[in-house]
């Protein structure tokens, strides 16, 4: 099925991995946090908003998942987006990430994050800040948020504008 976790499993034997090592892996993770503290708050939260157990298990795998993929997909996206910056404009990002390595890639992280955005259900009525100057908005217990993380990343009020840092 488009979109699954086997789909982007695929082509590991191709780059070297084995699919059925990711597979054992992705396992071995998944009861490893299935059996943590934050692992059987998740599902015991799980519970109290009404899922079955299997629906508790599938949001944790779910979390599970983007952890190992993100470090995979993430991390070579991040790279990538980082080479084309500097190969676009070599004069000046080769000088800017000779000053601070660190920093540079820091605020690569920061213009074209690995992870744009995480979702959430909220597990208590509560207001949020939108900042900007906007009022708080109320969220309904069981109201599924999503924290868009490129969005942020590009406050002017919060970096000076979008391709600054303050």
């Amino acid at each position: 099925a488009a979109g699954t976790v086997a789909e982007y499993l695929e082509p590991l034997p191709k780059i070297g991995g084995s699919l059925e090592k990711v597979q054992n892996i992705r396992e071995h993770v998944f009861s490893f946090a299935r059996n943590s503290i934050g692992g059987k708050a998740m599902i015991e939260e799980g519970s109290k908003i009404g899922w079955s157990p299997e629906q508790s298990e599938k949001a944790l795998q779910s979390v599970v998942d983007g952890v190992l993929f993100a470090g995979l997909l993430g991390t070579g996206q991040l790279t990538g987006q980082t080479f084309d910056r500097i190969m676009d404009a070599p004069q000046s990002q080769i000088p800017l990430y000779k000053k601070d390595k660190l920093r540079y890639l820091k605020e690569s992280a920061r213009l074209q994050p690995p992870v744009t955005s995480v979702t959430h259900t909220v597990a208590e009525d509560k207001k949020v800040s939108m900042g900007n100057g906007l009022e708080p908005v109320a969220v309904a217990k069981g109201t599924t948020v999503q924290v868009i993380i490129a969005t942020a990343n590009s406050d002017p009020a919060v970096f000076g504008g979008k391709y600054r840092s303050k």
